[in-house]
């Protein structure tokens, strides 16, 4: 929700940097306190003072681009994991993520999705397409029940295996036609993630040529998540069996 200053003439942008820097006279002291736009006006330039100081103070840290991918974990492992050993020594580094995490006073914070795009991170939606041979994953053995679903320029083929004799839980197995591991500069590896209401229940890495796996899979519906360098694929309501 946007705020309009309940009072424009009282109080101007000096006013706001004299708050900050705690010079500011009573008046616009007690506008600020009573005025919702104005504190989070000065919110963000609190915000964009630490940031900036940050940058000029610590070579060493990374970047927030860098912070926003960790904190939505889109980062490659081994990024991640460079990171992550920093963040664990950097108190800055673990106040910038804080406050990455929080919304501003008085403003709502926009959706992970919109701030992964603001860092020019992709987000591919698969479309389920109509059914087709795909022989490809067919190699990796039966598949009774089998999707495919174009995001961008990849194509995803997803196969649902039976359960085993006695037991109620199924199998997952995915082909992404279209990635080549090569092509990725870094050796991290691809994570695929299955969710259901937000908990990862299978997690699994492409293989060389785009396949992947899981299993224990109960019948439900569920989100598909392949974290690429680049972009991001989601699958939403998949369902199983």
């Amino acid at each position: 929700m946007a705020y309009t200053c309940i009072a424009p003439n009282e109080i101007t942008e000096g006013d706001l940097l004299a708050y900050l820097e705690g010079s500011a006279p009573a008046a616009v002291v007690a506008h600020i306190a009573r005025c919702p736009a104005c504190a989070a006006e000065v919110a963000a330039l609190r915000s964009a003072a630490t940031m900036l100081i940050a940058a000029l103070d610590r070579p060493a840290c990374p970047d927030l681009d860098d912070l926003l991918l960790y904190q939505a974990d889109l980062l490659p492992h081994a990024e991640r994991r460079r990171l992550h050993r920093h963040i664990q020594g950097c108190v800055h580094c673990q106040q910038e993520l804080v406050q990455l995490a929080a919304p501003l006073a008085a403003t709502v914070s926009p959706p992970v999705v919109e701030r992964i795009a603001e860092v020019g991170r992709r987000i591919l939606t698969g479309l389920l397409q109509p059914a087709s041979p795909t022989p490809a994953l067919a190699l990796r053995g039966h598949a009774p029940r089998q999707y495919t679903y174009q995001a961008g320029d990849y194509q995803l083929i997803l196969a649902v295996l039976p359960p085993l004799v006695d037991e109620d839980v199924w199998q997952l197995e995915g082909q992404l036609i279209g990635y080549h591991a090569a092509s990725f500069a870094n050796d991290a590896a691809i994570t695929v993630r299955v969710q259901q209401a937000g908990v990862v229940v299978v997690q699994d890495t492409l293989d060389e040529f785009g396949f992947f796996a899981g299993d224990q899979l109960a019948a439900g519906t569920y989100t598909l998540q392949i974290d690429l360098p680049d972009a991001q694929i989601l699958i939403e309501g998949l369902s199983i069996p």
